[in-house]
């Protein structure tokens, strides 16, 4: 549910309650040790900074997710693509 919140808020554009659902979500989804959702989140994270014009934060969120989806042998996966190319649009 907090995750759902941090996206709501993201997609209306009010970066800093997003970041602070993501931060939250993402908390939760370390002591559950669940690691697609970790990426997800982190990818989440990236696109806060993305908006927010913080580059170097948003690359380091991106980088994170898509080492985590890597790892797991998701390189195939919808959300590794969709981590790739945010990431690729900033690097550019």
């Amino acid at each position: 549910m907090i995750y759902v919140l941090g996206r709501i808020l993201l997609d209306k554009e009010e970066f800093d309650p997003a970041k602070t659902y993501f931060e939250q979500a993402l908390e939760i989804y370390k002591e559950l040790d669940n690691e697609k959702d970790i990426a997800l989140t982190l990818n989440n994270l990236g696109r806060v900074y993305d908006e927010k014009e913080d580059v170097k934060k948003a690359i380091e969120f991106y980088k994170d997710a898509l080492d985590i989806l890597i790892r797991l042998g998701l390189k195939d996966d919808r959300l590794t693509e969709i981590v790739r190319n945010n990431l690729e649009s900033l690097e550019d």
